[in-house]
């Protein structure tokens, strides 16, 4: 998931191009090559990284979807639960057995109804790839 720090600063440094531009342009009156390069280019990586950040996301979502709709599931049991009260966010690890085999695994959670209630120790359903028994899915978090 792409945080939003990185991109502003993009972003930033983007418009910082367009100053200069815009300056030459109306002190000498012809446009600087240069820096139309350096927009379009920057334009150009805006465009790619968009598509980019796309394609994992989707990419992302239709693993999640196949693990839950073929998935294994299993009965884990949470093991912590910690929320930064600030931004809202927080995690749960949660461990299970699957083929006689403990693993443990986590997942990032916002801080509501249904999240704000959980506390170490509680049983928690889970929906676990088997092809890779290190991949499991809270299954109330993608199921209705």
């Amino acid at each position: 998931m792409i945080s939003l720090s990185p991109l502003l600063l993009v972003l930033i440094g983007g418009v910082s191009l367009l100053v200069p531009m815009t300056r030459q342009q109306l002190l000498s009156g012809m446009p600087d090559w240069g820096v139309i390069v350096r927009v379009v280019a920057f334009a150009v990586a805006i465009c790619l990284g968009s598509a980019a950040a796309a394609y994992f996301a989707i990419r992302r979502a239709k693993r999640i979807a196949a693990v839950i709709d073929e998935g294994v599931p299993v009965t884990g049991t949470l093991t912590e639960v910690s929320f930064n009260l600030r931004k809202q966010t927080g995690q749960v690890v949660y461990r299970y057995t699957y083929q006689d085999t403990d693993y443990e695994s986590w997942a990032a959670v916002f801080r509501n109804i249904g999240s704000k209630n959980l506390e170490p120790g509680d049983p928690v359903d889970l929906v676990l790839d088997p092809e890779r028994p290190t991949v499991a899915f809270i299954k109330a978090m993608y199921v209705e």
